[in-house]
């Protein structure tokens, strides 16, 4: 994980990864928490993850998948310290 205040802005980033035997993730999120000047945060979020059963020692062997995506996500400040998401 980055600073939260990441180069002096008050923005944070995220680096994820994780890896086992059948298994592979990854993701990536980054968060500005005064996109406006309202206090309106904004942050974005890409994952990816890998799935190969038949690297492991059991029976299930039949099938191989491979998920990704993304998303957005907001923050709408309610009082000094609520927002909603």
């Amino acid at each position: 994980r980055f600073p939260s205040n990441l180069f002096g802005t008050g923005k944070s980033a995220a680096l994820r990864a994780s890896r086992s035997k059948t298994t592979l993730n990854g993701s990536l999120s980054f968060t500005d928490p005064y996109f406006t000047a309202d206090g309106v945060s904004l942050g974005y979020d890409v994952y990816g993850k890998a799935f190969d059963p038949r690297k492991a020692s059991t029976s299930i062997k039949q099938y191989k998948t491979t998920t990704a995506g993304a998303g957005i996500r907001m923050s709408v400040p309610v009082t000094e310290y609520d927002g909603v998401n």
